[in-house]
């Protein structure tokens, strides 16, 4: 019994890489020389020949116009749609502690021309819905319930007729925030992808908003501009905060429908859910 399976075994061993091995038979002396590697990647070249590289990436035009990026000269970015192995990796680690570092590191392998961790919150957010455009189709579902019925409507929002806002003509490096009742000029920085695992939460979101005001009139130091926000009108504060957290441009979030059962018209934000990572 035991010659039995041995000699299956043998069989079986001789038909890896797709041909019964015979050790009577003559050798190539051509694939003798070649590395085993080399006929692997050879073989897989083969598979994706079909599999043009240069056209998974296309060019889409940022809700910026690339203003804020210094010694860029394009209004617009490459972006290519996620690979099966950038999925694996993703679905893999969405369930670790680590799950926004690894989101990061996949889509950063998707944009082309525009370092990731410099795109600021609007243009990665864009970005983020092109890549999941390009990934899995236009169809975005999208679940919500009714505030006139209660009724849960499912809805299909079309990614390719999202609406963006441009940012203005006048924007420079450092953007000018006159402040209405100390009459003050505040010149702040926008808030990049990078920064995002350092803020804190919403609760706590005065305590950053030093960090991208770069002067108020001719005063920089931080501890001065500290005590200014903690002394000056909540008008002022959430003047500033608008400016810093809510940039006036990105992609339109706010969209209507009617519902399904009762007919009123609802409004529902587009952003992330569960299905942001599935096929249409």
């Amino acid at each position: 019994m035991s010659e039995q399976k041995q000699s299956i075994i043998d069989i079986a061993k001789g038909f890896e890489g797709g041909q019964p091995k015979n050790p009577d038979a003559p050798r190539n002396p051509m694939k003798a020389n070649v590395p085993e590697q080399t006929l692997v990647q050879d073989q897989l070249n083969g598979l994706l020949e079909n599999i043009d590289t240069n056209k998974m990436w296309v060019e889409f035009n940022l809700p910026s116009k690339g203003k804020p990026y210094v010694n860029y000269e394009k209004d617009s970015i490459f972006l290519r749609a996620m690979k099966f192995s950038d999925e694996k990796r993703l679905q893999k680690a969405l369930v670790g502690d680590r799950s926004k570092d690894a989101l990061n590191v996949v889509l950063a392998g998707c944009v082309k021309g525009i370092d990731y961790g410099q795109l600021t919150l609007p243009d990665k957010l864009y970005v983020m819905f092109k890549i999941r455009q390009l990934s899995y189709g236009k169809d975005y579902p999208i679940n919500t319930t009714c505030k006139g019925c209660g009724t849960k409507n499912e809805l299909i929002y079309d990614l390719t007729k999202m609406s963006l806002d441009f940012m203005d003509e006048t924007y420079q490096e450092h953007c000018t925030v006159d402040l209405p009742d100390s009459e003050k000029t505040a010149y702040i920085s926008p808030i990049r992808a990078k920064h995002e695992e350092s803020l804190p939460s919403p609760e706590r979101i005065m305590e950053a908003l030093p960090s991208f005001i770069t002067r108020i009139d001719n005063v920089s130091e931080e501890m001065v501009i500290k005590r200014f926000l903690e002394q000056t009108t909540i008008k002022d504060v959430n003047t500033l905060k608008s400016a810093i957290f809510n940039p006036k441009y990105g992609m339109d979030q706010a969209h209507k429908y009617n519902c399904d059962f009762c007919n009123v018209q609802n409004d529902v934000n587009i952003g992330l859910n569960e299905n942001f990572f599935t096929t249409s």
